[in-house]
């Protein structure tokens, strides 16, 4: 389950990587090293599976502006095996925090 402290723990990350420090550790300053980790799991699951979608959008001569949506489809429709894989896994159901 998602908390609001893992969820503050990943907008932390992102405040990070912009160099808003102050303002990141506000947001997990009462976080556990559980959250911390719990979140670290999903920017990385995140970052697997855009790395994967990036990979068939090359493939498959992705336009700027295409939707993963309609990356996979197009892809799994050609008999792109990774992209119907992850349509079958329910990727196109999943949520970015």
């Amino acid at each position: 389950m998602i908390t609001p402290n893992i969820l503050n723990c990943i907008k932390a990350v992102r405040l990070f990587d912009k160099g808003a420090f102050k303002k990141g550790y506000a947001l997990i300053k009462d976080c556990t090293g559980a959250e911390l980790l719990a979140a670290a799991e999903i920017l990385e699951r995140q970052a697997r599976y855009g790395s994967m979608v990036q990979e068939i959008g090359e493939r498959h001569q992705a336009k700027e502006g295409d939707t993963v949506g309609a990356i996979l489809s197009r892809a799994a429709a050609a008999g792109d095996e990774r992209a119907k894989t992850l349509i079958d896994c329910g990727f196109l159901d999943q949520r970015i925090y």
